[in-house]
């Protein structure tokens, strides 16, 4: 047992060294919205997808989930651990969305997903909070 904890530390350690993380590199946060039908705001999450992918290629467009039932959308398997690149997934309630994004180089390098947040929300917000 006690060369196992001794392993671990050393891994975690060897990891921090390299500006590496054994935690995958994610943020969230929540925004007030005008959410309009799930197909609206799916279409809405869509476009925002396409327009900062121009931007900035580093983000997964192949979306990958549409739940209309839990108002999920998703791009870049989300849920799948150490995928490369900006993923996204959102959650769409009543007046509010919450946005979660996780940011994975090589050797689970954060890629700045507070950055990528602060690009892509904006967009998103703009586009549900526009008058149709």
């Amino acid at each position: 047992m006690r060369k196992f904890k001794s392993l671990f530390i050393g891994l975690a350690v060897a990891f921090g060294m390299n500006g590496c993380s054994i935690i995958e590199p994610h943020i969230h946060k929540e925004y007030k919205v005008k959410t309009k039908s799930i197909e609206k705001d799916f279409q809405c999450a869509e476009e925002s997808i396409n327009l900062i992918s121009k931007a900035q290629p580093n983000w997964k467009t192949k979306i990958t989930k549409k739940d209309t039932i839990s108002r999920v959308f998703e791009t870049g398997d989300y849920d799948e651990w150490n995928r490369m690149w900006f993923r996204v997934k959102i959650k769409f309630y009543d007046d509010y969305i919450r946005i979660d994004i996780k940011g994975s180089g090589l050797y689970l390098k954060d890629l700045g997903v507070k950055k990528a947040l602060n690009d892509f929300a904006p967009l998103l917000i703009k586009c549900l909070n526009k008058e149709d």
